[in-house]
């Protein structure tokens, strides 16, 4: 190389240690900046990573590792919300809720609109029972995304269970855009209805909810029970014969119990006597289908069947009134009023909240010839249940007034 090579050479790279120098000199802070992204990147994909593999750990059950492994990505990214929810989730799962509900807090201190924050926050309340709580969660993360059926539904459902039903239907009207098809909220809306007492809207609920998940048997249980409520019993014995030619149905007894009962209302009463024997053959320990067996029997005529049924219930349990109820009614077919007259005492003595052994008691006394003591039986059945119009009926036949207190000697 020449010399005056060499000294250009040189001369260049003095030139560039001098633009270097300069630079670092009216930037000095750079690197140092530079260096303290790199760690931050650093360390949020480390946290992201640990994050990942807490959640891997949470969906196979692996709680502990899920747990630790949350923990060190807060420690690396303590400003994320994100891994509060899934620490809040993980600590759920562990039934560790006061810690749980910390850790959805502090996602919401960093972040209030992180709907799964509150909604996994009302889930925390409604293990509390909590529901107001819970529905306060489930209505913010709501309104954070007003298109999200889990919030949706959990609102829609805790409002139901506090009876607040006002709130829950102007909820479904100010979401019907987004949820008009959703089978789980019409589902909602009939259960509404119902306790609206409005069973014939809730089984058109039902029925569209059924129209949109057609295999979910659970919707075709509570139409059936909408359709009985509403008195339409054909519609509702079409059904259960449905879910009973289904093999995972058949042998259920409350679905045969159903269909008997639609076989009764429907005046099919041989059949529906068939139904209750095979019940009783089946399990015979529940008391309620041997007096609705006896009812069918004697609707039928079959006193020796009733006899057996009575026979049967007042031995297993000597302490419920129907068994008398039946007793007497039997006895008044043969035309033993004194005897029906006592059996239906003893039912009314048994249950003194129930209208039906005083309407059989006023009855049995009014064929005695006994009209003020059947009149005072038929007033104390109307005061306990006033909206029963048969026992008005027969209050307004016997010439009682209304206003009066009973006050007799049914009981002497």
């Amino acid at each position: 190389m020449s010399i005056p090579t060499t000294i250009r050479t040189l001369a260049a790279g003095c030139v560039l240690l001098a633009i270097s120098l300069t630079g670092c000199s009216t930037n000095s802070g750079a690197p140092g900046k530079a260096r303290t992204d790199a760690r931050e990147r650093f360390a949020n994909g480390r946290a992201e990573l640990g994050a990942q593999q807490a959640r891997q750990d949470f969906e196979v059950g692996n709680l502990k590792n899920a747990l630790f492994n949350i923990e060190g990505s807060i420690t690396l990214d303590p400003e994320q919300p994100d891994h509060y929810v899934m620490k809040g989730r993980i600590l759920i799962e562990m039934n560790h809720l006061d810690p749980a509900i910390q850790a959805f807090r502090k996602a919401i201190e960093l972040n209030p609109e992180l709907g799964d924050a509150h909604y996994y926050a009302g889930l925390v309340y409604q293990r509390w029972s909590d529901l107001p709580h819970a529905a306060d969660e489930y209505l913010a993360a709501l309104n954070t995304n007003g298109s999200n059926a889990d919030y949706m539904l959990a609102a829609l459902e805790t409002l139901i269970s506090m009876r607040r039903l006002d709130e829950a239907d102007a909820l479904i009207e100010s979401s019907r855009p987004h949820f008009e098809n959703n089978a789980a909220v019409r589902r909602s809306q009939g259960h509404l209805a119902m306790l609206r007492d409005q069973p014939v809207l809730a089984a058109d609920h039902f029925q569209k909810a059924l129209l949109l998940t057609p295999d979910d048997k659970s919707i075709v249980e509570v139409l059936i029970v909408a359709y009985m409520k509403a008195g339409n019993f054909a519609k509702a014995e079409y059904y259960v014969d449905q879910l009973l030619r289904d093999a995972e149905y058949a042998s259920r007894p409350d679905l045969r119990h159903l269909k008997a009962l639609c076989l009764t209302a429907g005046d099919r009463l041989v059949e529906a006597r068939s139904t209750y024997l095979r019940l009783v053959a089946d399990d015979p320990s529940d008391p309620q289908i041997w007096f609705e067996l006896g009812s069918v029997a004697y609707k039928l005529g079959d006193m020796r069947r009733v006899q057996n049924v009575v026979s049967r219930t007042i031995a297993v349990w000597p302490t419920r009134f129907e068994s008398y109820m039946l007793r007497g009614m039997v006895a008044e077919h043969d035309h033993r009023l004194d005897d029906a007259i006592q059996d239906y005492k003893r039912a009314c003595a048994l249950h003194p909240a129930h209208e039906e052994p005083y309407i059989l008691l006023g009855l049995a006394l009014q064929a005695k010839g006994l009209k003020a003591d059947a009149a005072e039986a038929f007033q104390t059945a109307r005061m306990i249940a006033p909206d029963s119009e048969r026992a008005q009926r027969l209050v307004t036949l016997a010439g009682v007034d209304t206003d009066s207190e009973t006050n007799g000697s049914l009981n002497r």
